[in-house]
């Protein structure tokens, strides 16, 4: 399995309360979508999921 995530650059802001703060939801990457790719049919959570490249 591969994933590629762009992280959010910190630029003197604190992670966890500038930067997702804990116990909210926030968005996955910054600026890119975050992407997996796996080479095999795979199950996530009990639900088969085909190979191949996905993005969030």
């Amino acid at each position: 399995m591969q994933i590629d995530y762009s992280q959010p650059a910190v630029k003197g802001r604190t992670i966890g309360k500038n930067i997702a703060p804990f116990g909210a939801i926030w968005r996955t990457g910054a600026n890119e979508a975050t992407v997996f790719q796996v080479n095999k049919d795979v199950m996530i959570d009990g639900k088969a999921l085909k190979a191949g490249k996905y993005s969030l």
